[in-house]
């Protein structure tokens, strides 16, 4: 993110406050989390840990903190995305209790060729 206003535009603000998550050390945050709601489903939201911290369960005290909050307030089912690549983040989900449900992959490449202007295509007959 280039600013703070951006992060905070996307990582705070549209977020209810007692769903934000901030793991404290010596009164520096180490690690956030939060919970999103969307579409009728709860999500973990971006979970980050500061570099010198990680490797101390920081991570998974905010993600067990996050879960008892929702057992808290009658949510019934929490979902959480995972890049494929994080494999310590996910090994964790998988310890609290996470199973896949389907793997997503995601091509990145060159936009299709964009027609002319004024061409029409030949529908079939």
């Amino acid at each position: 993110m280039d600013s703070f206003d951006e992060w905070r535009s996307w990582g705070l603000d549209p977020h209810p406050a007692d769903t934000y998550f901030i793991a404290l050390e010596a009164a520096r945050a180490i690690g956030y989390g939060f919970l999103a709601f969307e579409d009728d489903t709860w999500w973990h939201g971006f979970t980050a840990v500061a570099r010198a911290a990680r490797g101390r369960s920081v991570a998974s005290s905010i993600k067990s903190a996050q879960l008892r909050w929702a057992k808290a307030n009658g949510v019934r089912a929490l979902r959480t995305a995972n890049e494929a690549r994080l494999s310590g983040m996910l090994a964790m989900n998988r310890r609290l209790g996470y199973r896949p449900l389907y793997t997503e992959l995601v091509l990145r490449g060159p936009l299709a060729q964009v027609p002319p202007a004024g061409f029409e295509p030949a529908l079939p007959a």
